[in-house]
């Protein structure tokens, strides 16, 4: 794999061990055993911080948007039209939505406190603003991406550090009065947020998947989609692994570098958060890239 054109179709086994890792985490944290005496490793953080666990959505929606880049270039390459994938995106999007719903309704399908925000939901509002956004860009293709998300990651912060929230003022970053929880409260009503998101003395008071959260986590997905373009292009793969690895450690450091000013924190998904998990993601597909696809462990 000295090169690889953008035309060829061998499959990314990195990003298939990477997934299938994502999927071990996810199912190891969400059957960790007693939860009165789970490892910490295994939880997440109770508000600001991180823990290994709080980097496994985060690793989901950078893998759709690798994979998402691998996808539509080989359909195009085919022949389909990108009003055609459009349509794809739309329709997967929906049917995201809708098993979400689906599974927050099990067991009892009680409509009125069904939890309306959720993971499914919000990776499919990610991949419909990334794969709309992708599909729609055809030239200076890096640059405006990587302007998107800077501009959401930005636009987030503003809004929660100068937008006032009626009763508690701007630049709550508490689980009470922070921006995000108040409009999940507005729209949903706190019946239908996770019945978890809970503030001490004040009942239900946000959602990890909200509403504005959201925004910073289609980040996440846009970096995937600039690192499978990267690995998609004529560079050499020692190139490629490095190109992966100095910008994961660019974009880590960031992240924590902000932590005293923008607290991270994944309950909020605060911009510090979205790039240090953002770079967690590159480093981690910089390592399976050069484990598997380089020096071929199986």
């Amino acid at each position: 794999m000295a090169g690889m054109s953008a035309s060829q179709q061998e499959r990314l086994v990195s990003l298939d061990v990477y997934r299938g890792l994502a999927v071990a985490g996810m199912i190891l944290v969400m059957n960790a055993g007693n939860w009165s005496t789970v490892y910490w490793p295994l939880l997440h953080a109770t508000w600001n911080g991180w823990t290994p666990t709080d980097m496994i959505f985060p690793s989901f929606l950078f893998i759709v948007g690798v994979s998402m880049t691998f996808s539509f270039a080989s359909r195009l390459a085919k022949g389909a039209s990108r009003a055609g994938l459009a349509w794809h995106v739309v329709r997967r999007s929906a049917i995201l939505c809708v098993l979400g719903f689906f599974l927050n309704a099990v067991p009892t399908f009680d409509l009125t406190t069904l939890r309306i925000p959720g993971v499914l939901q919000r990776i499919a509002l990610c991949y419909l603003i990334g794969g709309l956004l992708d599909l729609a860009v055809e030239r200076r293709r890096v640059a405006v991406i990587a302007g998107v998300a800077a501009a959401l990651l930005i636009g987030y912060w503003a809004m929660l550090r100068f937008v006032p929230v009626p009763g508690f003022g701007a630049g709550r970053l508490d689980s009470l009065g922070n921006l995000d929880a108040y409009v999940d409260r507005a729209i949903f009503g706190v019946r239908h947020l996770w019945p978890y998101g809970l503030t001490p003395g004040h009942g239900v008071t946000y959602d990890p998947e909200g509403l504005l959260s959201t925004i910073p986590a289609v980040t996440n997905l846009l970096l995937g989609i600039l690192a499978g373009g990267w690995l998609r292009s004529e560079r050499s793969g020692p190139r490629r692994v490095a190109g992966l690895a100095v910008a994961g450690a660019a974009v880590m450091l960031g992240g924590w570098l902000l932590n005293p000013v923008v607290p991270i924190n994944k309950r909020i998904w605060a911009s510090s958060f979205a790039l240090f998990s953002g770079g967690f993601g590159l480093l981690a597909l910089a390592l399976m890239y050069w484990l598997v696809d380089l020096r071929r462990w199986r």
